[in-house]
């Protein structure tokens, strides 16, 4: 099946959040009755009730993008390259980490090439190669400095190349995170980073409105899921939903069904919860093991686990954008976008997004 498609004009694309980042406009999409209603995330409280059940992504970005050259001692220039972290290819060692690597220019990357970063304080050795992923160890010029620090300094955020083509500042360290990845209130101590791509609908919610939430009588839970491959085009073109990582939480399930039994709502906060939520709900997985999810959500899909959702504006032709006209249908999907086009909404990862509410066919 063809994702749904578009038209979206560069101007269109959000290089920066809005500041404060509840201030991002929100489409509210009523899928009972087709109406579209513009309002603030500051103001995401008026739509939800006691005894609902708001849940997020938790997953910390990794700075996954690194610059370097070959190291070619008998060329006074080697060729440039770029490198974007996967996964974790072993257990970081004190003088050492592995990853699984995608990178440019790929052909030119094979086993036993050495590449520098940073002048030379950050190494890589390319271990094996597999399709086009590469295996890199990387090791530090200081044997006193540890190279997991190094890595988390000298790596940038992966923002993706519609973004200011892809070179992150300062400012998207904080910008490209959420507030439940960053701030001592809302983390706990199995937060591990380990995702390429923010969970960006939850961009916009600040702890103001976490407050607010929590005061109308909601609950708020978290999920890890971190984003991966399929979520970014950064470095290659990917296809379909591919396979991410999350830890299954049957305790989380075991609540969904007790609140939507009592007449509660579940708020999908961002299409990685739901896919999250609908692979463990499908799972027989142990309570904090984690699981490898290949989910492919697409119109016809019957949901398990949510009522609501919010989500921003995705790329045209994306597989983001079945997983919405999964739940909304493909002509109010197609209504939402076009208004949100014709009234200057801004779009994809820094932009703003939409809440979808009410019952189909109500």
């Amino acid at each position: 099946m063809q994702p749904y498609s578009y038209e979206l004009p560069a101007q269109r694309i959000a290089q920066r959040p809005v500041y404060p980042y509840d201030n991002a406009r929100m489409l509210v999409v009523d899928r009972g009755n087709g109406e579209l209603k513009v309002d603030h995330y500051s103001n995401f409280a008026h739509y939800v009730r006691p005894g609902d059940l708001i849940v997020f992504n938790q997953s910390r970005v990794i700075p996954a993008r690194f610059w370097g050259r070959f190291l070619a001692p008998e060329r006074a220039e080697s060729p440039e390259l770029e490198l974007l972290l996967l996964r974790r290819a072993s257990l970081p060692e004190a003088d050492s980490e592995r990853w699984w690597c995608i990178g440019r220019p790929m052909k030119r990357m094979r086993p036993g090439m050495q590449i520098v970063f940073a002048d030379g304080r950050l190494q890589g050795l390319i271990e094996s190669r597999v399709e086009d992923q590469v295996v890199v160890q990387f090791t530090a010029h200081d044997a006193q400095t540890q190279v997991g620090v190094l890595v988390e300094q000298l790596g940038s955020m992966p923002i993706p190349p519609y973004i200011r083509n892809g070179i992150s500042d300062e400012s998207d360290r904080v910008d490209y995170q959420t507030i439940f990845a960053t701030n001592a209130e809302f983390n706990s101590s199995d937060i591990v980073p380990g995702s390429i791509a923010a969970p960006t609908a939850s961009l916009h919610f600040t702890a103001e409105v976490i407050d607010r939430i929590k005061a109308v009588g909601c609950a708020v839970r978290f999920i890890t899921l971190h984003v991966g491959l399929p979520s970014i085009r950064a470095v290659d073109q990917i296809l379909g939903p591919g396979r991410e990582i999350y830890q299954h939480d049957a305790h989380l399930i075991t609540e969904i069904k007790r609140v939507r039994a009592a007449g509660g709502r579940v708020v999908a906060v961002g299409t990685t919860v739901v896919r999250a939520l609908e692979s463990m709900i499908r799972s027989e997985g142990s309570h904090g093991e984690q699981a490898e999810t290949n989910l492919f959500i697409s119109p016809g899909f019957q949901f398990q686990s949510l009522d609501l959702m919010v989500t921003n504006f995705h790329q045209p032709g994306s597989s983001h954008l079945l997983l919405v006209e999964s739940i909304l249908g493909r002509e109010l999907l197609s209504r939402a976008y076009t208004f949100a086009l014709e009234n200057e909404f801004r779009f994809l990862s820094y932009g703003d997004g939409m809440l979808i509410v009410g019952e189909p066919n109500a």
